[in-house]
């Protein structure tokens, strides 16, 4: 990761649990099997959205890649633009699994936590590597590498500092959500005024 750093550098393959690993991509069926499959377009550049469920047919194989609830994942397969997004699963309701075209990280959450691993490879500057490094013939559909991720370096302060800085980024979070849930209340505004004076009302604020 470049650029100044106040806290030391360490590859992202030191704080993780184990390689990160890749899912499964079985054929989507029509009928409930009781298992879903993620869709690569739940990962987002704002993190995990339950979008994009698939149903796929169950079996003891496909539930070695069961989710469990604050996973973290990155999708490794993408156009340049969208590859390398990253996010937090969070339980759908029903058992789920995640695809090939993503992988699983699991930080080792004694040094790092999975909300601030998450922070972190979201950034811009991550984002940028991610981008640069990842391979394909074609723009539409390159790849990145378990060895590329684990070879980032990211800043690595304390648990505690973690925190303070993912409930500094919540924070934030909750007021850019107030200020668009007005933004978007003064757009109906808007348009009414607008329609109002098309219609040769007056209107009086």
């Amino acid at each position: 990761m470049g650029g100044e750093s106040r806290y030391p550098l360490v590859p992202v393959g030191e704080i993780l649990r184990s390689d990160p690993s890749n899912g499964f991509s079985p054929k989507e069926v029509a009928e409930w099997t009781g298992l879903l499959s993620l869709g690569l377009g739940c990962l987002t550049k704002s993190g995990f959205l339950s979008r994009q469920l698939k149903r796929v047919p169950d079996s003891a194989y496909a539930r070695r890649f069961l989710l469990s609830d604050g996973d973290l994942l990155l999708s490794r397969a993408n156009t340049r633009e969208l590859v390398g997004l990253v996010g937090i699963y969070r339980d759908v309701g029903n058992p789920c699994i995640y695809p090939d075209l993503m992988m699983r990280l699991i930080p080792n959450d004694i040094v790092c936590l999975p909300s601030y691993l998450e922070l972190v490879l979201g950034s811009a500057t991550v984002r940028r590597e991610l981008q640069a490094g990842a391979r394909g013939t074609s723009e539409s559909m390159v790849k990145i590498s378990a060895s590329l991720v684990q070879s980032l370096r990211v800043p690595l302060p304390s648990i505690a500092e973690q925190r303070k800085i993912v409930n500094a980024h919540a924070v934030v979070e909750q007021r850019i959500a107030a200020l668009d849930q007005v933004r978007a209340k003064l757009r109906v505004i808007q348009r009414g005024v607008v329609e109002g004076l098309l219609g040769g009302r007056d209107y009086l604020p």
